[in-house]
């Protein structure tokens, strides 16, 4: 797939490139200084990842084991816009994250906020999860 170069000479610019390329299944948009070479497979001092950020409140639908640290929990949540799924981690503590996944139960079906970068792919979900946290009853 090729893309199409976007000259951005404003933020306004660099939101509609980025959001077409992420409509287009990709993550978003590398800037980078087109008077500087282009170094194949590395990200050098002369680009620069565009990320607008945004945040949601999004339902959890399951808490489970991350596959190789089983003791830190994954929150499967489900998108507020199709009902497409998608998955995070929390910050904190080794032991508050044990705690979250030992007591899983008293956490599914409640909601959790998401700062995020952007919505990519078919599914349209948060993508570059940025900082979680569960939001406590009132």
């Amino acid at each position: 797939i090729t893309l199409e170069d976007c000259g951005i000479n404003s933020e306004a610019d660099a939101i509609i490139c980025s959001d077409n390329f992420i409509d287009n299944g990709f993550e978003g948009l590398i800037l980078r200084n087109s008077n500087t070479d282009y170094q194949y497979g590395a990200r050098n001092a002369s680009m620069i990842k565009f990320k607008r950020s945004t945040d949601g409140k999004f339902k959890i639908k399951d808490i489970y084991p991350e596959p190789i640290r089983r003791n830190i929990p994954i929150f499967l949540l489900i998108n507020d816009i199709n009902g497409a799924t998608f998955e995070v981690h929390v910050g904190g503590s080794v032991d508050y994250q044990e705690n979250l996944l030992k007591n899983k139960e008293k956490y599914i079906g409640k909601t959790m906020y998401v700062e995020y970068g952007e919505r990519s792919g078919v599914n349209q979900v948060p993508f570059h999860v940025k900082h979680t946290f569960i939001i406590p009853d009132k």
